[in-house]
């Protein structure tokens, strides 16, 4: 009989293929397995994140402008309420709609609106201005504007978002304020600053436009008034 031995290359052989093997252990391959579906798991998460976020607000359809008023004539499309007055601007030669005494708002006389887009112009020398829409006995969608630019927006007393005012800001600041559905935008000196949707169950319902002023001093002057509607 022929006994064969192994050479001590061999066995060194055999024995780094044994130690190769052993390190394949199945915690090994359960921890392989987990890294697998790291990136699995980061997607679905992200995933259920994005479902949660609140939609953006819809982008504004097709308007077309129905009143546009400067307010160098008086129109009788205008209730003013107390303490309003159309009135000359210092130093500018023209004149604009002036609030000195707040509580009874200046409404237009156009009818009551539902979606609707409204832009004016305001120098708010003290208290504040506010601009309306929906405005009825539910409430309304109301812009308050302060004397240093700093600009509010309010479904009745709950604030839906702000902007903070820019140093160094015109005396006249211009707001734009859409309501198409439960979707609110707010623009101001041209540069839109809230896109928001309307958190609550139901939109506000049809109402007027509406103009205001509100502090103790009060004296703020608008003008350069536009009203749009959707088109078609």
């Amino acid at each position: 009989m022929t006994v064969r031995r192994n050479s001590p290359e061999a066995a060194s052989r055999t024995q780094a293929d044994d130690n190769v093997s052993g390190k394949i252990t199945p915690g090994l391959m359960r921890l392989i397995a987990a890294l697998l579906f790291i990136p699995i798991i980061i997607v679905v998460a992200a995933s259920a994140i994005i479902t949660h976020l609140p939609p953006p607000a819809p982008v504004e359809p097709s308007l077309t402008a129905i009143v546009n008023d400067d307010f160098e004539t008086f129109s009788l499309d205008w209730w003013l309420g107390h303490g309003w007055a159309h009135a000359p601007i210092p130093g500018g030669g023209s004149a604009a709609l002036l609030v000195t005494e707040g509580g009874d708002p200046t409404r237009f006389g156009g009818g009551e609106y539902s979606d609707v887009i409204v832009e004016a112009r305001f120098r708010v020398e003290a208290g504040e201005g506010r601009l309306y829409v929906r405005y009825s006995p539910a409430g309304s969608y109301a812009v308050l504007i302060d004397p240093a630019g700093g600009v509010r927006l309010y479904r009745n007393a709950d604030l839906l978002g702000q902007v903070q005012p820019e140093a160094g800001g015109p005396d006249w600041h211009t707001v734009r304020l859409s309501a198409i559905g439960s979707a609110l935008h707010l623009a101001v000196d041209g540069v839109e600053r809230l896109a928001v949707t309307d958190p609550a169950p139901e939109p506000l319902p049809p109402g007027l436009v509406a103009l205001d002023g509100a502090g103790d001093p009060v004296r703020v002057y608008v003008d350069n008034f536009t009203l749009w509607i959707p088109a078609g």
